[in-house]
């Protein structure tokens, strides 16, 4: 009898090595999960995505006549379709880019291209693929949780939680999400292309929401900075009856 006690506490004490042994690894994990040293191969392979994250983004918003024409000219394309050219040739890029990201995500230790792993302001990189590509669903728990390792700043996530509810049609809470508009100018009755922020759940509270969250502009200032328009007053219906097809 006493040898049987004494092998069933052999047996218990042994289970419960083996637990706190997996409770332990579980935690080293967690602990060094953005525990890593920067790397300048990831660095390089970032710098490569941002180029590419703005080569023809960066002429969507603000775009003068003189640009237009000359980039029609040069694709050989109508003046008035060079926005959706230049769309459809960035979307590649997009494409592009989000491969690079998943690939430096699954295989980094770090498993987000924050802070540790690429330096700043490259940190944000990976961010602006995502909601360039229609991924903040997705990709949603990995921004937040390299948040809470002080990866990326507060408000990437908030960033992601405005682009989540302007994608499902709903109001977005910071006003970080603008929208192509194409629509007719009132003055000339002709169709333009305008980049509007998408409606905001409360614009009169829309910058006290922004700074509890770590914006460091308002809204205003944003969208001055963006070249975009904000329009307090604008709602899900009134943009969905300015748009043309």
């Amino acid at each position: 009898m006493y040898i049987q006690h004494m092998k069933t506490a052999l047996l218990y004490l042994l289970f419960c090595l083996m637990a706190f042994s997996a409770y332990a690894q579980e935690e080293e994990k967690w602990e060094n999960l953005f525990a890593i040293v920067f790397d300048p191969v990831a660095k390089k392979d970032i710098e490569a995505v941002h180029a590419k994250d703005w080569q023809y983004r960066r002429f969507f918003v603000g775009m003068k006549d003189a640009t237009r024409d000359s980039l029609a000219k040069a694709f050989k394309i109508k003046p008035a379709d060079i926005e959706d050219h230049l769309d459809k040739l960035q979307a590649v890029n997009d494409s592009e880019n989000l491969v690079v990201i998943a690939r430096i995500i699954r295989t980094s230790d770090a498993y987000y291209p924050g802070k540790s792993l690429v330096g700043e302001p490259l940190h944000l990189v990976a961010l602006s693929v995502f909601l360039h590509t229609n991924t903040e669903q997705k990709y949603y728990p990995r921004v937040n949780q390299a948040f809470t390792m002080g990866e990326v700043p507060q408000y990437a996530v908030a960033m992601m939680e405005d682009h989540i509810l302007a994608e499902k049609g709903r109001t977005q809470n910071y006003g970080s999400h603008y929208t192509r508009v194409k629509m007719k100018d009132a003055a000339t009755n002709k169709v333009v292309v305008r980049y509007y922020i998408s409606p905001v759940k409360s614009a009169d509270d829309i910058n006290k929401m922004r700074k509890s969250r770590g914006f460091e502009n308002t809204i205003e200032e944003y969208a001055r900075q963006s070249s975009v328009i904000y329009d307090p007053t604008l709602t899900l219906e009134k943009l969905k009856a300015m748009r043309v097809e």
